[in-house]
């Protein structure tokens, strides 16, 4: 199995059949879809960064499927927020892709061992089909 260049996840807009008010409040959950859809690592791996980070107006936010949900006033989105989860998308994006080039590494260099291994496999063989 070849593992497959990285491709960066972006926030690529707003989904508004999916964004909806919450009805216990003045917040939205809005629903900012991201492609390409992210992998379970990058959603985790954004989830506790996210959590973690520290930012003033900050709202929750959730990587679930293939988007990004926000719970916040829709004009928080063109006050930073939006900004904010950008910045931490990259900071995922940059580990991801040092994760993915490292696994791409590993795999060719079992690959390598393997190829060398069943050289050394077919020189014994070859030795031992010639003997008299």
């Amino acid at each position: 199995m070849s593992i497959a260049q990285y491709e960066p996840i972006k926030i690529t807009g707003m989904d508004t059949d999916r964004t909806r008010k919450d009805e216990q409040s003045a917040l939205h959950y809005v629903f900012l879809s991201l492609s390409p859809q992210p992998t379970a690592a990058w959603a985790s791996d954004f989830n506790e960064t996210w959590a973690q980070h520290f930012y003033m107006q900050k709202r929750r936010a959730l990587v679930q499927g293939d988007g990004l949900v926000v719970h916040c006033h829709l004009d928080e989105l063109d006050d930073g927020l939006v900004t904010e989860l950008e910045k931490i998308t990259g900071e995922v994006n940059e580990r991801q892709r040092t994760l993915a080039a490292k696994a791409r590494d590993d795999e060719a260099n079992a690959k390598a061992v393997e190829r060398k291994e069943r050289k050394r496999i077919k020189d014994a063989a070859d030795r031992f089909n010639k003997r008299p």
